[in-house]
């Protein structure tokens, strides 16, 4: 189980969701998460993977999000709220090349809405509804290589993200790459 709170005056949150991690008593993962705030924003997101099928060292992750927010976007020496919404189909393969070393690859479908809030006059030149469609490719590689004593960790772990984002409707894209190493070492007893 877990529970999760934060956000911002005028913008918090509550999450509450869980995860099954031996689903089906074969190793799958099954979890998702409900989260609202207090502007009537209602998100979610449902997960399944299952990292190793059939003994094999293939696996996939399918998940469905949906994420509401109030954004803000700063104009004119002024702000004006969007309500945002996120709906997001993910499916993804996986192959272990061998244990902790591993690389995941797909992509998703992505729909996004964006509505003024309320009525803002320094806001005019804006539209007050856009929506986008976007195809998503992604592509994970992770080295993890962490030794446990106990609580103590020790070595490095580097994940390395590429995802390109194509807009359907506007024929551009852009690419977000991402790169996290982590190395852990004891200074002292």
């Amino acid at each position: 189980p877990s529970l999760d709170f934060g956000g911002v005056q005028g913008n918090r949150y509550i999450q509450v969701g869980g995860v099954d991690f031996h689903f089906g008593g074969k190793g799958a993962f099954l979890g998702g998460f409900y989260r609202y705030n207090e502007n009537e924003q209602h998100s979610f997101q449902l997960f399944y993977q299952e990292p190793y099928l059939k003994g094999s060292s293939w696996g996939y992750r399918a998940s469905l999000t949906r994420l509401a927010n109030l954004e803000p976007l700063f104009v004119n020496d002024g702000r004006v709220e969007f309500d945002s919404k996120n709906y997001y189909l993910e499916g993804l393969g996986r192959y272990e090349f061998a244990f902790g070393h591993f690389l995941y690859l797909g992509g998703g479908y992505l729909f996004e809405t964006y509505k003024k809030a309320e009525p803002v006059p320094l806001a005019n030149s804006l539209p007050d509804e856009v929506e986008t469609r976007k195809l998503l490719i992604k592509s994970y590689h992770n080295i993890q290589n962490l030794a446990f004593d106990n609580e103590i960790l020790s070595d490095f772990a580097n994940t390395f993200q590429a995802e390109l984002s194509i807009d359907i409707a506007e024929q551009y894209t852009f690419w977000k790459l991402f790169n996290t190493f982590r190395y852990f070492h004891r200074m002292w007893k």
